[in-house]
């Protein structure tokens, strides 16, 4: 079992690395055309993750997604267990959203670009920069973006509360179940199994 977990693990490695050198060529040109580019570069990246999932034997379900709002301001807030949790959200989630991500991940020279070109929005780690972020936020939900936020931080939760409170913005919120057991911030061997997303 450990030597499939290992088999399964580097051959999940390889495929996310060769994808995103694939997608960080394109996300270049991509970028030209700045909303039809995202676009195609959020869903580009879903339909590698939904692939990159389906050959390691990961499985992504949504649950109850019949009680989004089809229209409106949105604030996704969620759970953050493990560190693939954006990737099975673009993977599986049925809206395009804007992910709160850390300042250090867009500093990582692939993944950054990609990052940017899907309009992740940053989270300073400085406090002066804060302003930056709300700045993102609200131009999002003036363009009624989806904004996701990973709760695990009280700055993080402040943020939402004040921009549903100044924006009217609807609070969805996510439970992210089963990723730490499929792949876990301190142990980065992959265990095939089921993740929910639960509304």
């Amino acid at each position: 079992m450990i030597i499939l977990r290992f088999i399964l693990s580097l051959l999940f490695v390889i495929l996310v690395q060769l994808f995103a050198l694939i997608i960080f060529l394109i996300s270049f040109p991509a970028a030209l055309f700045y909303k039809w580019g995202r676009v195609f570069i959020y869903f580009l990246v879903k339909w590698v993750c939904r692939l990159i999932f389906l050959l390691t034997f990961i499985r992504v379900r949504v649950e109850g997604a019949e009680k989004i709002p089809r229209d409106g301001k949105l604030i996704f807030v969620s759970n953050y267990p493990a560190i693939m949790d954006p990737l099975y959200i673009i993977a599986a989630f049925p809206k395009r959203v804007r992910i709160l991500a850390e300042e250090g991940m867009f500093r990582i020279p692939l993944l950054g670009r990609i990052m940017k070109t899907l309009g992740c929005i940053v989270i300073p780690k400085s406090g002066s920069d804060s302003f930056k972020q709300a700045n993102a936020i609200i131009s999002a939900l003036r363009k009624n973006e989806p904004v996701w936020i990973f709760a695990e931080k009280p700055a993080n939760r402040d943020a939402a509360l004040k921009m549903c409170t100044s924006f009217g913005a609807a609070v969805v919120p996510v439970e992210i179940q089963g990723s730490d057991a499929v792949l876990s911030k301190k142990n980065m061997l992959l265990n095939p199994g089921q993740i929910k997303l639960i509304v």
